[in-house]
């Protein structure tokens, strides 16, 4: 039974590995810097909005924003280009200036894509990538204090964890559409810590 559960925890890396791989790409592929007022996708998590707003969708140096709730995102990819992704205050401090746009009964650039509709995606967004950075940093945190015994966890567990956690980490750190963001995270979080070792050793849980 052991050995099973081992086969397809294997197997679901596997698969994670390939999405993992196709999302760096993608953001690689996307990270080209913008001088034009979009929007699309305007309801889904895929939205790209003004200059500065979406996934790897980031305006170019000294463009100015388009609206004010592109004005947000561009404080925002400032703030996470100086501080890193998983500095919750950045993400908040977009959360609130998302809130307050939305609240003030405007429409921004586009007709077709108002604030009453782009708004809450991103605030959406914002809410996990908040969760996202409370999670590294107690990862971060964690590593620092001695050891203690862990609660046993399942290989389909331990896999299922990685998965939510990588694959919303490349897609929120695309927000920014700068490779440094995906660097900063693997460097503060990732590779500073042994989050590695306590979801994979000893695979050979009962």
């Amino acid at each position: 039974m052991v050995g099973h559960n081992i086969s397809r925890a294997t197997a679901s890396f596997g698969i994670l590995l390939c999405l993992l791989v196709s999302a760096v790409v993608h953001c690689s592929g996307e990270a080209i810097c913008s001088r034009k007022c979009i929007a699309e996708q305007c309801d889904t998590v895929g939205i790209k909005y003004g200059k500065y707003c979406g996934v790897g969708h980031s305006g170019c140096p000294g463009e100015e924003p388009c609206d004010d709730l592109d004005a947000c995102c561009m404080a925002h990819d400032a703030c996470v280009g100086k501080f890193g992704m998983t500095h919750v205050k950045c993400h908040t401090k977009l959360r609130n200036c998302l809130i307050k746009v939305q609240k003030s009964g405007k429409v921004g650039f586009s007709n077709e894509c108002p604030y009453s509709t782009a708004a809450p995606t991103m605030i959406r967004g914002m809410d996990l990538a908040i969760l996202l950075s409370q999670l590294g940093n107690s990862v971060v945190l964690s590593s620092l204090s001695p050891p203690t015994p862990l609660v046993i966890i399942t290989p389909a567990v331990k896999v299922t964890i990685v998965v939510a956690i990588l694959i919303a980490v490349i897609h929120f750190s695309c927000y920014s559409s700068s490779s440094s963001v995906i660097l900063s995270f693997y460097q503060n979080t990732i590779k500073r810590t042994r989050i590695s070792s306590l979801l994979f050793d000893n695979f050979n849980y009962h």
